[in-house]
């Protein structure tokens, strides 16, 4: 089960990773990373690293898909 509204990269993760039918351990061993990280991501801990999470996903979710803004934007 996983949360209706994805408000974290770890949120996205999760019902990505459950809609594929996939345990924890798939996604540690594909990303090359621990399975007790994939836990903290999920469990929003810490952050994963945006390349890995967005390989994984197959997309960039919001907030990430925005395009930059700040000094030198017009």
């Amino acid at each position: 089960m996983y949360l209706k509204t994805l408000t974290s990269l770890g949120n996205h993760i999760r019902k990505v990773r459950l809609d594929r039918g996939l345990l924890r351990k798939d996604v540690a061993l594909a990303l090359g990373v621990d399975l007790k990280t994939v836990a903290g991501w999920e469990m929003n801990r810490y952050q994963p690293h945006l390349a890995r999470g967005f390989f994984f996903l197959g997309y960039t979710p919001a907030p990430y898909d925005r395009e930059p803004t700040g000094i030198g934007s017009e």
